[in-house]
């Protein structure tokens, strides 16, 4: 899995996504705000993926990011949601006051920065595995990672 990063002059996280993702949005976006590909962040990612100890916690900033304040309030309250821990969609609504459970949905589905806003650590109200961006085989890798136990695709 070939995972591309960006950062901006700050040095910040700005854009993660999977190769096969790319396209003339991304392009616009890097090329627009001066991005900068990080093989450092890119590094970090993949020994977060292998299962390694990473703390993503200083390089990134919510407020640098082109984000609507409906989606930063879900990224904040999924920033909440610790290693080794889920959270589900109607949980992160309760916490932020809102029923929209499927925007929050499609809030995460458009995380600029997954494995550092671990929308990986959300799943369905019935433990059921729920979309990711990079495949159900990835976020149950990392949540496995993380010490949480399925059963087929469900948390235990």
């Amino acid at each position: 899995m070939n995972i591309k990063a960006y950062i901006n002059k700050d040095e910040l996280a700005q854009l993660i996504y999977f190769e096969n993702e790319f396209n003339e949005i991304n392009k616009e976006y890097i090329k627009n705000h001066n991005l900068i590909e990080s093989k450092n962040l890119e590094n970090l990612i993949k020994k977060f993926i292998k299962g390694g100890n990473v703390n993503f916690q200083n390089c990134f900033d919510l407020n640098t990011l082109p984000i609507t304040n409906f989606q930063r309030k879900v990224y904040i309250e999924t920033l909440k949601v610790p290693k080794g821990k889920t959270s589900t969609y109607k949980q992160i609504g309760n916490s932020i006051n809102s029923k929209a459970y499927q925007a929050i949905g499609r809030a995460l589905a458009k995380n600029p920065l997954p494995f550092i806003i671990p929308c990986h650590r959300v799943i369905g109200s019935n433990n059921q595995l729920t979309g990711y961006r990079g495949g159900l085989e990835l976020k149950k890798q990392l949540l496995f990672n993380e010490g949480i136990k399925f059963q087929m695709d469900k948390v235990i």
